[in-house]
């Protein structure tokens, strides 16, 4: 597994959340994250529309979890052009950190010890499974923290050239456009999707959560 540790690591700062909770980042500050991150993961997606369907070079907790060579390609995108806009921001991608819960929170402790500010959160490919089999299915996945309560996310998917944003109070928005909820008021009327990790305890949990819900809509 790789160990190695991104030299601006980050997660969120849950450790100062309550100092912190009270303080937001400026508006133009923000708005410039939420630019780079868009440019970053649109130049991340040409590579990932590119290469759909590549080789898989590691298999990391089990046999649904893989690892490609695009998977840091696209990671290192995004890492180089944070530091280039936001040189003093924390950054951690999933592929710079060894798989499992353990790991995790070994970098989530590393990362409360440097104490950025701001803290970038990114899935290069966020559904590697698919794209290892062809499918166009997967997406780039960005989240930004300031000083541990997340301000901004940006989900690309390069495919279907669909960049979904959205900021804190600011709502979530489609190519630029503003999004809003359907006017279903049942679960009759809805379309549900839904999603969990691939194990059995995951599985178990989510069927038991539907069970009282699946009279309420059609399957």
């Amino acid at each position: 597994m790789n160990t190695r540790r991104p030299s601006r690591s980050s997660v969120s700062h849950r450790g100062r959340r309550v100092i912190a909770a009270a303080q937001a980042p400026d508006g133009t500050e923000l708005a410039r994250v939420l630019e780079v991150a868009v440019g970053a993961a649109k130049e991340g997606g040409i590579i990932m529309a590119r290469k759909v369907g590549a080789d898989v070079i590691k298999t990391k907790v089990n046999a649904r979890d893989l690892l490609t060579e695009v998977d840091g390609e696209v990671q290192r995108i995004i890492e180089t052009r944070v530091a280039e806009a936001f040189p003093e921001h924390g950054f951690l991608g999933e592929e710079s950190v060894a798989a499992g819960k353990d790991a995790s929170a070994d970098a989530l402790r590393d990362v409360l010890r440097q104490g950025p500010n701001w803290l970038w959160i990114v899935d290069p490919i966020d559904g590697t499974t698919n794209f290892v089999h062809g499918m166009p299915l997967s997406a780039i996945s960005i989240g930004v923290a300031y000083k541990g309560e997340l301000q901004a996310a940006v989900i690309l998917d390069p495919f279907r050239d669909e960049c979904f944003t959205a900021t804190l109070g600011g709502g979530a928005k489609l190519n630029g456009s503003p999004m809003k909820v359907g006017e279903e008021s049942t679960a009759l009327e809805a379309v549900v999707v839904t999603g969990y990790a691939p194990t059995d305890a995951s599985t178990d949990v989510m069927l038991k959560g539907m069970t009282g819900k699946h009279a309420l809509a059609r399957r």
